[in-house]
């Protein structure tokens, strides 16, 4: 903001404002572990998930799954890897 007089006086002020967004989004839909005997390949379905952040309205959700084999030929683990980026 300048300021001057009649005489031609003036003077500045510069204000500068910092934001730090320190607050991570938030993930709403995400399932519950689970562990359960179920026929080979009918695991469920991805769930859908959405985010929401209080500084970024569109917050994308990735998602990896990675599968970690059993003992047995049909056995194994999926691990499903939800991650939000607002």
């Amino acid at each position: 903001m300048d300021r001057s007089t009649i005489c031609g006086n003036a003077t500045t002020h510069v204000q500068k404002v910092t934001v730090v967004d320190t607050t991570p989004p938030v993930l709403t839909g995400v399932p519950d572990d689970v562990t359960a005997g179920v026929r080979c390949h009918q695991c469920s379905p991805v769930a859908t998930v959405t985010g929401s952040d209080n500084c970024d309205a569109n917050v994308q959700v990735t998602f990896t799954e990675t599968k970690i084999d059993g003992a047995c030929p049909d056995s194994y683990t999926l691990v499903r890897s939800l991650d939000g980026n607002g």
